[in-house]
């Protein structure tokens, strides 16, 4: 379903930000520059107006509750996405296959759907505007539609639901959203529309392809920004990954309690955390070990070489310093994930007060999430039996959504099977290795409490080898960082204890005289809570040399990213870079008028005359041939060859040949003389105050 707001007046949803000190006030737009209307703000008006009908008694509170849910409760009975133009996907689709991407910029896009008004305050006492006051108001023009998608938390909503009746009521009572509602901003139309939003194939491979153990490859698509709350809590941080206990209770959640306890009996189910993707390919995060000179940077393509301290390097002539990579792939492709900030608001108890005052439990605050439009992946570590009932789980799933907020704007992703592959257990003796955590790892020691010792870690560490030798067994070159794991219990609306863990990209070396099983660890977790996807490590061979090439590509694994996110290329249906060129032309064309009016000199006491005859005429003339023949018939034989002058500068119907603009011949002369005129009459102004200094001197 969705919900479709016509834009009655302009429009202004406010972003929270300034641009470039020429806009004090300013809309939220995206990183193409389309505007949109954040969810929260389109939820908070609906539930603001269902509030109303409760005050009113046409509704009933338990309505009202089942609707919207409790206050500080996530138990809305429906989400909502942010309200994009419509043919977005469209649009968006044009942009990225532009041609001219260093010429179209997002505030180029932007001016297209909006304009600067300005408002200042007004002096009481005498009427006038206050001094300093000027405010610069960036708005949405009206008659734009947007949309939003309407996702019901139960499947059984339809337009003969209950519900459904009560939420139309609503939006059909909501006439104003964003702010300067008192001045004439923010008049909306809101309807409903059943339309059922187009759903993608959930598993790409055939269920015959199943073993008895499987490694089932994940892949989750941001559709809209998404919030990991950091482990403390503060939901203005969030993490760059996407745990495996948010996917594994996703996943849970198609299941009852009996039917869950059922599907894990036999063995564990592992979910990995899902990392951000290069590509077709899911990244891990890089070693701690990984140092670089101080103040070293990549060079022009993209490339520089760090050095690896488990290999003991020479570095007695070098300042080094961490490298701080954050992602990274077999090939050395370095990435990180785009966060972005978002501002919000929330008013006082007394709805009657239009604005956030500090008081009255109204609070301005931000949220941290990452952005939409980048892919993660993991992989599932399950049987013959869990992974039949997941695919079947997956094939369910409608309208998915995750993480904090994932009520109105955030956390709206498509989750897919990508691909299965059987687990094969193999036998390899080693004797030395490099251990790197790919994720975070949690240990209890003898006594039960969380611990993060290297005695701990060694006895794991023999435990999941299978070792008995405890004098054979060495951990060294331990390159470790240390973190915090916490989290909230949705089951029992409580925060989980918060416990200390070796983090991801720990890196050491272990050792063993009589060898150990590498296979072990192929397809292995190991420490506490595996099933969520702590403890996932990757061994490899101690490197041989130390020097190790990375490369930038954060700008071409973007590129991938969006490349990636449908085989089936998006219908364009818009005309949204046509008008971009024109306007870039039309940009082009005021520069070439405004470099021909500042090269005409005319002497001071006819510059000006000449300008004036020239605009009546035009204002009464429908085309060039019409204005020159009126020219040359001005009885003034001084003002007649000075307006012939300024008017042979420019010849619209020839002028306008070097430029690639769909206009007719009277709309170029209109538009053309305009603009020239403006011009001129500036330049006689400039021309009349120099002469007038110099009279003065």
């Amino acid at each position: 379903m969705k919900i479709k707001i016509e834009l009655l007046s302009d429009l202004c949803t406010y972003s929270g930000e300034t641009y470039n000190s020429t806009v004090d006030t300013d809309v939220v737009y995206d990183q193409y520059g389309i505007p949109y209307i954040p969810a929260k703000r389109l939820k908070g008006c609906l539930r603001e107006a269902c509030i109303e009908l409760v005050d009113f008694e046409i509704m009933k509170d338990e309505e009202f509750k089942k609707l919207f849910g409790y206050e500080g409760s996530n138990q809305s009975a429906f989400s909502l996405s942010n309200a994009y133009l419509l043919n977005y996907d469209s649009m968006v689709c044009e942009l990225k296959n532009a041609k001219e991407k260093e010429t179209i910029t997002a505030q180029k896009v932007l001016d297209l759907f909006t304009y600067t008004r300005y408002q200042t305050a007004v002096n009481l006492e005498d009427g006038t505007a206050q001094k300093n006051s000027l405010r610069a108001m960036r708005v949405v023009k009206k008659g734009l539609i947007f949309e939003a998608e309407l996702n019901w938390n139960h499947l059984n909503v339809n337009v003969d639901s209950t519900e459904y009746g009560i939420l139309k009521k609503v939006a059909s009572i909501v006439k104003h959203i964003g702010c300067g509602r008192t001045r004439g901003l923010g008049l909306v139309d809101i309807k409903l529309d059943a339309t059922e939003s187009k759903e993608t194939d959930k598993v790409l491979f055939e269920e015959s392809n199943i073993t008895d153990n499987n490694k089932m490859y994940y892949k989750i698509h941001l559709e809209s920004p998404m919030i990991c709350k950091a482990p403390t809590g503060n939901q203005a941080v969030t993490q760059d990954y996407i745990a495996g206990s948010k996917i594994l209770g996703l996943l849970a959640g198609q299941f009852d309690l009996a039917e869950y306890q059922e599907l894990i009996k036999d063995s564990e189910l592992i979910v990995s955390n899902a990392y951000i993707m290069c590509g077709k390919e899911r990244t891990i995060p890089a070693r701690n070990s990984w140092q670089k000179e101080k103040n070293q940077e990549y060079d022009k393509n993209g490339k520089m070489i760090v050095l690896d301290m488990l290999c003991n390097p020479d570095i007695s002539k070098k300042q080094m310093t961490p490298a701080n990579l954050h992602y990274i792939d077999v090939r050395g492709n370095v990435i990180g994930v785009d966060t972005e900030i978002s501002y919000h608001h929330k008013r006082p108890d007394d709805k009657s007060i239009g604005r956030v005052t500090g008081e009255d439990n109204s609070s301005f605050y931000q949220l941290e999430s990452i952005q939409a439009g980048q892919s993660f992946g993991g992989y599932i570590i399950a049987n013959k039996k869990q992974a039949e009932e997941i695919i079947h789980a997956v094939k369910t799933l409608q309208h998915v959504r995750m993480g904090y907020g994932k009520n109105a704007e955030f956390g709206q992703i498509t989750f897919q099977l990508t691909k299965i592959e059987p687990i094969k257990e193999t036998v390899e003796i080693i004797y030395d290795a490099a251990v790197t955590l790919v994720s975070d790892l949690i240990m209890y020691n003898e006594f039960g409490a969380p611990s993060t010792n290297i005695a701990c870690l060694k006895q794991y560490l023999k435990q999941a080898l299978n070792i008995d030798n405890s004098d054979d067994f060495i951990i060294e070159k331990t390159f470790l960082k240390f973190g915090i794991i916490g989290g909230f219990n949705t089951t029992w609306k409580m925060m989980k204890p918060v416990i200390p863990c070796i983090s991801k990209g720990s890196v050491f070396v272990i050792h063993s005289k009589q060898g150990f099983d590498k296979g072990k660890f192929v397809h292995s977790f190991f420490g506490e809570r595996v099933s969520e996807g702590y403890g996932e490590v990757q061994i490899d061979e101690i490197p041989q040399q130390a020097e190790y090439n990375v490369h930038d590509v954060t700008k071409c694994a973007t590129d991938k990213k969006e490349q990636d996110i449908s085989s089936e290329e998006t219908e364009i249906k818009t005309d949204l870079l046509v008008q971009l060129r024109e306007r870039e032309e039309k940009r082009r064309l005021e520069q070439r008028i405004r470099e021909i009016a500042a090269t005409i000199q005319l002497e001071e006491d006819i510059f000006g005359i000449a300008v004036f005859r020239i605009r009546m005429i035009y204002e009464k003339k429908a085309n060039y041939q019409e204005l020159l023949e009126q020219v040359n018939g001005i009885a003034s034989d001084k003002t007649r060859k000075a307006c012939q002058t300024l008017v042979k500068c420019i010849n619209p119907d020839e002028f306008i040949k070097d430029f690639s603009i769909s206009l007719s011949n009277q709309e170029s002369y209109q538009w053309i003389y305009h603009v020239y005129l403006t011009e001129l009459k500036y330049h006689a102004r400039i021309q009349k105050e120099k002469v007038k200094r110099g009279k003065e001197k």
